[in-house]
């Protein structure tokens, strides 16, 4: 106990010496550092070396302005309102700076007729973007639209215009004009943060996941605060199965925000990758009502792994009201309803996922399953009658490849473990592609097996013998990777990725 309180003294005098170091700043230090953190977009900085110089200045209107502008980009609206009454009374900035200022707290606040109000006193684009988040805001999604149009013949900078009008068209489901949208912003400005944003979804939603993490990892790097980027970040890691990476940025969001909803789902989809059920059901338990799908979906996936079928079902069946389309939770229902013996039911359930042109195998195997427990083989047999094996076949290879295109590791691993489960281990490629993908998702000790047996199928195969390499370098057998490389090399000697894994193992 002695070691612990005078490590707890050392820490208080290291405190006390910080805060007196930090205290004897001049105004004018203070407002230095305010400026270099907003230009590095350190805005929790810029609030802390801003309020230390209002105390010395507090009718300063530039410093006002600037506190205004960090907590508008912090995200908290109810401070920018403080800050900005200040700047009023100090009589700083033009009226119409100001009142878009205001309109833009009044947005982060849920006030969206004050903010309309205050935009719709000017005819910039920047009070167009704000009327059209306000109309946005209200479900007026028409006058949306048409404000976003309009504010583009506007004066002033559009460059966050149009990264909203693109995040807005975008969840319209009109991804070409988001595309030719947020390429605009990004032109006017590469580097401001909505528009790398708005790239990132964007990117995602065309199946060009690498793209998407470029955009967001650039503004993390940009806006080291940024949520969104970090959010963003995690989800193309977890969608591209590269859930070791996700982890540390997690951590990172849990540390920043324990208790946001978002991150609280975050930490569950890692338990969930980890068979975590039990842990997963109870970090959402909270969140049951959750108005995001996502989070209701993990949950009710929790439920039913851990034996709470009909609580799966309740709601899984509210999810389906609320959005009919929502093929995921269809196919859960159907597992929670096989899984409850309301075999019937689940036969229902899953029969027009079954008869859909892109139904799965495992859609077609649950489906299967309900017929047969139900007594309707025979109108299961009318399906499948519709889908002959070999197109099926074409389908998850198909579906497999363009999964290792976009690399989407975890999609490219279920579809070629599906194909091995019909074709068994005779197929060098399905086993090499199936190697790959689950190295590139991290699983290396589980993947090389794998590939040693795509190997003895088609030793010389030079793919075959570049994914064994470079497995086989990245669990540390660095001779027999320069040696199935070298091979590798040799029969494709105009490879450049080849050539730049051999590089990669003669060197270490």
């Amino acid at each position: 106990m002695g070691r612990r309180v005078a490590h707890g003294g050392a820490v208080l005098a290291l405190a006390v010496a910080l805060a007196l170091t930090a205290c004897s700043k001049s105004p004018a230090e203070q407002r230095a550092a305010a400026e270099q953190a907003l230009a590095e977009h350190r805005y929790n900085d810029a609030r802390i070396a801003l309020v230390a110089a209002l105390e010395d200045a507090p009718g300063d209107a530039e410093l006002l302005g600037m506190l205004a502008q960090t907590h508008l980009e912090r995200g908290d609206g109810e401070a920018a309102l403080a800050a900005l009454e200040r700047l009023r009374r100090a009589r700083g900035g033009p009226a119409a700076k100001l009142d878009l200022m205001e309109a833009e707290a009044q947005l982060l606040r849920g006030q969206f007729a004050a903010a309309a109000a205050l935009a719709g006193k000017h005819e910039s684009a920047e009070a167009y973007r704000l009327r059209a988040l306000a109309a946005i805001g209200t479900g007026d999604l028409g006058a949306a639209e048409q404000l976003f149009v309009s504010g583009a013949g506007r004066t002033g900078t559009k460059v966050r215009l149009y990264a909203d009008h693109a995040i807005f068209a975008l969840r319209s489901g009109q991804v070409p004009a988001a595309r030719a949208l947020v390429d605009k912003a990004l032109a006017a400005d590469g580097e401001a943060l909505d528009p790398l944003i708005a790239e990132g979804r964007i990117a995602s939603s065309e199946g060009r996941p690498r793209a998407a993490l470029a955009a967001y990892e650039k503004a993390a790097h940009l806006y080291p605060e940024s949520q969104a980027a970090l959010f963003g970040r995690i989800g193309v890691l977890g969608d591209l199965g590269r859930i070791a990476e996700a982890a540390p940025l997690i951590a990172q969001a849990a540390a920043a925000a324990p208790n946001d909803p978002r991150v609280i789902y975050l930490q569950a989809r890692l338990q969930a990758e980890k068979g975590e059920w039990r842990a997963v059901r109870e970090a959402l338990q909270p969140l049951e009502r959750s108005e995001l799908p996502e989070v209701r979906l993990l949950y009710a996936r929790a439920l039913l792994e851990t034996g709470l079928t009909e609580q799966a079902r309740t709601i899984l069946a509210g999810l389906i009201r609320e959005t009919p389309g929502l093929l995921p939770a269809q196919r859960l229902l159907g597992r929670a309803q096989l899984a409850g013996g309301d075999a019937a039911a689940a036969f229902a359930t899953l029969r027009p996922i079954a008869a859909r042109p892109d139904a799965s195998p495992a859609d077609l195997s649950a489906f299967a399953e309900a017929a047969e427990k139900s007594g309707n083989a025979s109108a299961a047999r009318e399906v499948f009658a519709a889908i002959p094996p070999a197109q099926r076949l074409a389908r998850e290879l198909a579906a497999g490849d363009a999964a290792i295109r976009q690399q989407k590791w975890r999609a490219a691993i279920e579809s070629y473990g599906r194909i091995r489960a019909w074709t068994g281990d005779s197929n060098a490629l399905v086993l090499n592609n199936l190697a790959y993908a689950m190295g590139q998702a991290g699983d290396v000790d589980g993947a090389l097996p794998l590939a040693e047996k795509a190997l003895a199928l088609a030793p010389d195969n030079a793919s075959i013998l570049d994914t064994a390499g470079w497995l086989a370098l990245h669990q540390g057998n660095r001779e027999r990777a320069a040696d199935l490389l070298r091979r590798a090399a040799a029969t494709a000697p105009d490879n450049p990725a080849i050539r730049a894994h051999l590089r990669e193992a003669e060197a270490r």
